[in-house]
Parts: C-alpha cells; structure tokens; sequence
C-alpha cells in the first residue's frame, strides 16, 4: 500500500507503518474463487490492496490497523461536545477511525517541538 498522504475531510494523514496484513487473506480469496497453485499469488494480491484501498476511500474508514501521522496548523477548537451538550474544551477530532491509541501529540512553542504530557489528553472513541 502506498505511503503517500491520504486526505479526508480536509485533513491529511501520512501513513508511516502500513498495515501488516491484508484486509482479506490471500488463501480466501483462492478458495472463493477455486484458484489452486500460486502462479497468481502477487497479482491477487495487488487485487486485495486496491480493492481495500478503494472501499477505504470510499468510506473514510480504515479496515486494517496501521500507524500514521497527522498534522494541523491551528490550535485545538475552544468548542467541544461532552455529556450531551457543548462547552468550552480545547480538541482536535482525528477523522478517520476506528481510532486505536494515540502514541503522542507534540506541538511548535516558540521554536521548539515539545510532547504534550499523556496525562494532559485522552482520546474517544465515542461519537458526539
């Protein structure tokens, strides 16, 4: 799979560790299609990534776990949802899911990149 940004409802995403695996194993496919042998091994699995690849797009999902990158050029909205209504609460939304983990968030002071301490954020996976 490509490591080119993706980009989705204005934010862009670098992929820095594609998924380990495909989305539909190679030997499933064989079996629903009754291919033996494996003289079409790599050309099926050129097939799997695009169609992931595609219905990934389409969707604005991912359907296999990898790691990326994603970058803004603002300071966090001063609005947020919680508990039913709107209030006063810095957040970025990540827009593509589902939403593992969040590794770190470093952001540029005066210069310098500083990681924002753990215990300062949380990420959800619910939906406002």
């Amino acid at each position: 799979m490509p490591l080119a940004p993706t980009s989705h409802r204005g934010f862009s995403y670098i992929v820095t560790v594609p998924p380990a695996e495909l989305a539909v194993s190679l030997q499933d496919v064989k079996d629903a299609l009754k291919i033996d042998g494996t003289a079409d091994d790599d050309f099926i699995t050129l097939l799997i990534e695009s169609a992931t690849t595609y219905a990934e797009q389409v969707t604005g999902r991912w359907f296999i776990k990898r790691t990326c990158e994603t970058y803004r050029d603002h300071s966090p909205s001063k609005w947020g949802y919680s508990e039913g209504y709107y209030h006063s609460l810095p957040s970025w939304k990540i827009r593509r899911s589902p939403l593992d983990s969040v590794d770190s968030i470093e952001y540029i002071s005066e210069g310098v990149y500083t990681e924002l301490d753990s215990a300062n954020y949380y990420h959800t996976t619910e939906l406002a």
